[in-house]
């Protein structure tokens, strides 16, 4: 039987590529960024999105995280390891 976690909710969100914690944003999941700060409305560099979450651990268990949308380019890290990478499109 599959489970699903969602991951939905509030994230932080920070516009240099440095993480830095003295520059986030509270951001909800999943939103546009200029919906929810209209300061950053036409705003196109890279973004990093942050959120810690509890997970069992189990070798046995095969893990899926679904993005709804990426625009263009996506690396996606757990942990500070490098899982995924994507370019092109919506779909990740």
């Amino acid at each position: 039987m599959r489970k699903i976690i969602s991951l939905n909710g509030i994230w932080e969100l920070s516009l240099d590529r440095r993480f830095s914690p003295l520059q986030t944003y509270p951001i909800e999941v999943p939103n546009c960024i200029g919906n929810q700060i209209p300061a950053l409305r036409e705003y196109r560099g890279i973004v990093w999105y942050r959120k810690e979450f509890d997970l069992e651990k189990d070798r046995d268990t095969r893990y899926l995280l679904h993005f709804g949308a990426v625009n263009y380019y996506a690396e996606v890290w757990l942990n500070d390891l490098l899982i995924g990478t994507h370019e092109g499109g919506y779909t990740p």
